[in-house]
């Protein structure tokens, strides 16, 4: 069950369809649908206003990852069948990709001009795509898995990993620096609005800010 709340946090709508776990939630930008990805590998499009949904098919593994790109007209899926799977906004299919030899996706993210979706995925690779979800690059320094990917408006994608590291690389995949200090998995990042710096946090309990790499 997902509960939406207004702003005080009573209870507006509870959004229900079976008994799996919820893993991921992401809102379309302009606030008129909730993706919900399920621990059974079951997706779902909420139209909120009418507590109704679409189910998106396809996947066979627990959702790990949700993103909608920019404008709202496309979600990504990534889920643990080592599969991402890319939708228009009225949830019918553009592509699946492979994207992972073994293991999970763990994380996906649109680029800002909507025109690249990068995957990371427990085998360590970077994968990037273009909009319809023909492969374009393979990006394999990561010496451990992905957990999280984030792009700033310049264009730079920073991809932390179990491997201690965060990582910055250019649109094609080119790499731009490497962020070293954390002593354990980097969880998560996260750019600040203009793009110019980077936040990491870690398993070793501290979060780091970077300025942009050039």
């Amino acid at each position: 069950v997902v509960h939406v709340l207004p702003k005080n946090g009573d209870t507006m709508i509870n959004l229900s369809a079976g008994s799996a776990a919820v893993r991921v939630l992401a809102w379309q930008p302009d606030g008129l649908q909730l993706a919900v990805g399920y621990d059974d590998g079951s997706l779902r499009l909420w139209d909120v206003a009418s507590a109704t949904s679409t189910p998106l098919n396809g996947h066979t593994e627990r959702i790990t990852a949700l993103a909608w790109n920019a404008d709202g007209s496309k979600l990504v899926s990534a889920s643990a069948d080592q599969t991402a799977r890319l939708w228009n906004a009225d949830g019918s299919a553009i592509a699946s990709v492979q994207a992972a030899e073994t293991g999970a996706v763990n994380a996906v993210a649109w680029s800002f001009d909507g025109a690249t979706l990068a995957t990371g995925t427990a085998d360590g690779a970077i994968r990037l795509w273009a909009a319809n979800g023909t492969a374009k690059t393979t990006i394999s320094q990561h010496t451990a898995e992905i957990r999280a990917l984030a792009w700033n408006s310049a264009g730079v994608l920073a991809s932390a990993s179990a491997d201690t590291t965060a990582r910055l690389w250019d649109a094609n995949g080119n790499a731009l620096a490497t962020l070293v200090g954390h002593t354990a998995a980097v969880q998560t990042v996260a750019w600040s609005p203009d793009g110019s710096r980077l936040v990491t946090g870690s398993d070793d309990g501290t979060i780091r800010v970077w300025g942009r790499g050039k």
